[in-house]
């Protein structure tokens, strides 16, 4: 930076200096010293299009809506067709609230080029957010098989493949056996299951990627190959018929939903016999489980391709069965977890929505303890000026709060297609597991989110 302060001091109306001054700014997260070097660029040369999208980008940075939408729109009439700049113009309109024209960017976006991947998490966001939930998880799938495409094994692609866990290994592993009992995937899967275990075994989850890098090439193109990729996704179609129970009793459920300000209930027999098996051979066969943690479970989310059309029927369907209790709320997030049959599960920790859904899809019989391996919930929610990062990861402060306002806490067996249905600003963590080994009993819960936790 000092560099280029001096060539600014030498040559003043030199338009590339301001521009790498801004560019080193805007980095460095110094974004309103970052929009004087761009204007000052657009000043020199007006029809520099890429530094009115960056001053744009910048505005973004400040929250400064409004003026980032007009430097977008001066980028977009000196290059109509930029993809980059285009879809930014969609996620300031989106964030104005103009998601008609937001929603026009974003497919203007996917006409000009098919393959920006980017694209299809926020039009699939966009699409969810309006309440469109079939095309929402459509476009969100779509995206996911981009992104998670099979693809040739370059050097590259393998030195990123690097396994970070090695119960992710063990998961993968059973569900390519599982796979390829089912007919799904030809035997040749085998390898990379016996490959996973390998390295499961030998702990190459737990070492540095450097580590990883030295193992045989055959070993690391094995993992390389399928790891974190999306080579099956079961349909999980919409039902001609209900998804959710339409024997639930909506009288009963909200009643005792509001009896008490802790606002949390829960009832069995959630979903129709046809609706659970389908929704759990998804879960089951879909190789959309991509994220893993440190307690040794997997999740997948809307943006993976946790996004069928019989999910989307189920989102929609709970509300309308128990509008006293859902309101005028939309589906604001959905996802699953896959858990270790003995490794502990989610922390402590409040949800960023109004209401929360949690329902278990694994059959009774793979507990070991029919006690235990549901949910605790405490009866106190989290503070509103609590951040996210706050109410989701600071255990000492939640444990603290729940000790000093004396919560109590809930605990709910678990049971197989019983839902949860409580305030989502109420702490809750995942009570002890003790299932069977086996790949078919690792408990799979599945949580859908609905509202905006400012706006409940």
């Amino acid at each position: 930076m000092d560099l280029v302060e001096k060539a600014i001091r030498a040559a003043p109306r030199d338009a590339r200096f301001h521009r790498t001054l801004g560019d080193i700014l805007h980095t460095g997260g110094r974004h309103e010293e970052a929009t004087a070097c761009y204007r000052a660029v657009t000043a020199l040369d007006p029809g520099d299009a890429a530094t009115h999208a960056a001053l744009a980008e910048a505005l973004m940075q400040l929250e400064r809506i409004d003026e980032a939408l007009d430097s977008y729109q001066a980028a977009l009439r000196l290059a109509p067709d930029d993809i980059t700049t285009l879809f930014g113009h969609g996620n300031a309109l989106c964030a104005a609230g103009r998601r008609d024209g937001a929603l026009a960017a974003y497919r203007a976006v996917l006409a000009l080029q098919p393959h920006f991947v980017p694209v299809y998490l926020k039009l699939g966001e966009l699409l969810r957010d309006m309440g469109r939930l079939d095309e929402s998880f459509q476009v969100l799938q779509d995206g996911a098989r981009l992104k998670y495409a099979p693809i040739d094994l370059s050097e590259d692609i393998i030195q990123k493949s690097a396994p970070a866990s090695d119960a992710k290994l063990r998961h993968d592993a059973e569900q390519i056996d599982y796979l390829i009992g089912r007919g799904i995937l030809v035997a040749d899967y085998a390898v990379h299951a016996q490959t996973y275990r390998r390295l499961a075994d030998a702990g190459a989850g737990k070492r540095a990627a450097t580590d990883f890098y030295r193992l045989p090439l055959t070993e690391r193109r094995s993992v390389a190959k399928v790891y974190n990729r999306l080579v099956h996704l079961d349909p999980a179609p919409r039902l001609d018929r209900p998804a959710v129970n339409p024997a639930i009793d909506r009288t009963a459920i909200e009643s005792d939903y509001h009896a008490t300000k802790r606002e949390i209930t829960y009832f069995d027999d959630f979903l129709t016999d046809e609706a659970l098996r389908k929704i759990r051979a998804f879960c089951l066969e879909s190789t959309i489980w991509f994220t893993h943690y440190q307690n040794g479970y997997v999740g997948a989310f809307l943006g993976d391709g946790f996004a069928s059309p019989l999910l989307a029927q189920i989102a929609e369907e709970l509300p309308a069965a128990l509008p006293g209790i859902f309101g005028g709320h939309k589906l604001h997030q959905a996802w699953a977890f896959k858990y270790d049959s003995r490794l502990s599960g989610i922390n402590m920790h409040a949800d960023f929505a109004a209401v929360n859904v949690n329902f278990w899809i694994t059959p009774d019989d793979a507990l070991e303890d029919k006690e235990t391996g549901g949910l605790i919930v405490w009866d106190k929610q989290a503070p509103l000026d609590w951040d996210f990062d706050k109410f989701n990861n600071d255990q000492d402060a939640m444990r603290k709060f729940l000790a000093d306002n004396h919560a109590k806490p809930v605990r709910i067996a678990y049971r197989q297609n019983r839902a949860l249905v409580f305030n989502s600003d109420l702490f809750h963590e995942t009570d002890r597991i003790v299932f069977r080994e086996g790949y078919e009993n690792r408990r799979i819960n599945i949580t859908l989110l609905y509202g905006r936790r400012e706006n409940a």
